[in-house]
């Protein structure tokens, strides 16, 4: 017997020096600046992936991933639905922090955010560690300069820009075509997630011809955000082997599980290249699923929208050869945006000081991360439902408190006694509930010394960066205009000028500027004049006027030109319309 416990013992030593030296230290691992493929899905629910449990879905290649590396299980993401959460990942900042509180829409009266062009994304990171960096499908972080991916950091950009395709076979928003090769309009045919798999396929090829240089590939799918689109040969395959499945069900089953099989062809394309054993591969996504759209978050509840675990409760694996033992679990309770600080890490680059996100490198070689923090999550929507305001979040310990609308109460919950989140103690703990709310108001004002619109063209910022608004005005809107007619329009806009001071949109510019009555305004020096009117003349230009004639009073001592009569309103506008188009 004591034969017996001692061979057993000295084999256990035996097999644990041999694991121990068949996986090199974290160290040598970022020596060896390992290839990164993250695989980023849309409205992704924790139940719609089969390795988390029982499932009507089968996603045996996500699956794969989790087999062959770590599994976590307690992974949140960032926000509760798109944008934001993808500008947290790419910064390692709360999304409000960088602008981007709420959704960016190719719609511009229904965009809660601006992605601050001056915070350095992930991209830029990696790509001045020598990495090449490439975004294959959805960014939705911007339409246009300078907030487009090449000027992010991506040195290669084959995809969509903006936020959801009306239609994964046309791939246009509202009528409009949004995809791009780099900087290039394109119209290829074919399913939205075949073309993505079809061109980091590719790219991954490529990538054969520089095996020296490491790369950054992001592939963020549309898929499974609405529209619910299968192709139809994966819709007959589900409905053949559940026939009485529910048929919305059934869709969104079929879509799942054709975006998994997309997502081998791209392994599979990983595999062949030879590049499969050097390459980290993260699979995750950007919130939990649509409940209307018949998608499954289980066992958490709520969805896409809410801050309950359902809305952001999402997957996450992450495989990488030789240093992550496969079949390995983490119960770490982190956030999606702590891959950027972890990418970095293994680039052998230091993070930006000012990161919310923590490194999960610790965990690989079956470490911990004992720094505590909150985690906090914010989103600002529009509608009557919202009102353009936020709601908030926010996780200390194992209390999360939160609400799902600006207007109603908060809720607090016991995650660790309570994961389900059903029972509400927000007046039976009143003490946790007032540390959490202390907290939590702290993160809002951080978030709120970041501007989440656009700079317009009439704030105070555009002003004294502009170093030569006639130049500006002269370019943008009459090119071809005679000094004369300027001059005639520029006496027209002072006039506009004054009914319009005390209804622009920035109050910087209010406090310092709007004050001066008509006679100050007339004696202040030429050079004052010519800087803030052709600013204003821009901004109504630019905007067609349609955003400053709104609502049936928009004359009279309560309206946008009090002090202008409505003859020469209406002729300014139509002048203005003729001689300075947009």
């Amino acid at each position: 017997m004591k034969h017996s416990a001692l061979s057993h013992c000295v084999a256990g030593i035996i097999f644990g020096v041999l694991t121990a030296l068949s996986l090199p230290s974290l160290g040598e691992a970022s020596a060896a600046r390992p290839n990164i493929l993250l695989i980023y899905t849309d409205d992704h629910g924790y139940g719609e992936v089969s390795t988390y449990g029982p499932s009507e879905v089968s996603t045996p290649h996500i699956d794969r991933i989790a087999k062959n590396g770590m599994l976590f299980t307690t992974m949140r993401a960032n926000c509760t639905v798109c944008s934001p959460s993808r500008a947290a990942l790419l910064t390692g900042r709360y999304a409000d922090r960088v602008g981007v509180p709420g959704v960016i829409r190719t719609n511009p009266d229904d965009s809660w955010g601006y992605f601050n062009p001056q915070v350095p994304t992930l991209a830029n990171r990696l790509g001045d560690s020598g990495y090449h960096t490439a975004l294959i499908g959805k960014w939705h972080l911007g339409l246009e300069s300078p907030n487009t991916p090449n000027e992010r950091g991506f040195a290669h950009f084959h995809g969509f820009l903006g936020d959801m395709m009306d239609s994964y076979t046309t791939h246009q928003r509202q009528g409009k075509n949004y995809m791009r090769l780099n900087a290039e309009v394109i119209a290829p045919k074919g399913h939205a997630t075949d073309l993505f798999s079809d061109w980091a396929a590719e790219y991954l090829r490529g990538r054969t011809a520089k095996p020296k240089q490491p790369f950054f590939l992001y592939l963020a799918y549309n898929a499974p955000h609405f529209p619910i689109e299968p192709p139809e040969e994966f819709l007959a395959k589900v409905k053949q082997r559940a026939p009485k499945m529910d048929p919305k069900r059934a869709s969104n089953v079929a879509f799942v599980e054709h975006l998994d099989a997309s997502i081998g062809r791209v392994l599979a394309a990983l595999d062949a290249s030879g590049l499969a054993e050097n390459t980290m591969v993260v699979f995750t996504a950007d919130n939990g699923g649509s409940l209307p759209h018949a998608q499954n978050n289980t066992p958490w509840r709520g969805g896409k929208q809410d801050h309950y675990d359902g809305g952001l409760r999402v997957p996450f694996m992450i495989r990488w050869p030789g240093r992550i033992k496969p079949g390995t679990r983490s119960d770490y309770a982190g956030l999606v945006f702590d891959l950027f600080p972890t990418f970095v890490e293994l680039a052998g680059a230091k993070p930006d000081s000012q990161l919310d996100a923590i490194s999960l490198v610790p965990l690989f070689n079956g470490g911990t991360i004992a720094k505590p923090r909150d985690l906090y999550f914010v989103r600002r929507e529009g509608g009557n439902l919202y009102g353009g305001k936020s709601y908030e979040a926010l996780i200390q310990n194992d209390w999360k408190l939160m609400r799902n609308d600006p207007f109603s109460p908060y809720e607090l919950y016991n995650l660790k006694e309570d994961p389900k989140e059903t029972n509400n103690l927000a007046t039976k703990n009143r003490k946790i509930f007032e540390k959490l709310a202390a907290a939590m108001r702290h993160h809002v004002q951080r978030g709120g010394t970041s501007p989440w619109q656009a700079p317009r063209p009439w704030d105070s910022q555009s002003i004294q960066a502009s170093t030569s608004p006639i130049a500006l005005w002269n370019q943008r809107c009459c090119p071809k205009v005679s000094n004369a007619l300027r001059s005639k329009w520029w006496r027209r806009m002072a006039a506009l000028y004054f009914g319009f001071r005390d209804h622009l949109h920035t109050s910087t510019l209010r406090r310092q500027q709007h004050s001066l009555d008509v006679q100050k305004w007339r004696k202040r020096d030429s050079d004052y004049f010519r800087t803030i009117l052709p600013i204003v003349a821009d901004a109504l230009c630019r905007a067609g006027d349609a955003r400053f004639f709104r609502g049936s009073n928009f004359l009279g001592s309560d309206g946008l030109f009090p002090h202008v009569g409505k003859s020469f309103l209406v002729v300014a506008r139509e002048d203005l319309r003729s001689k300075f188009p947009a």
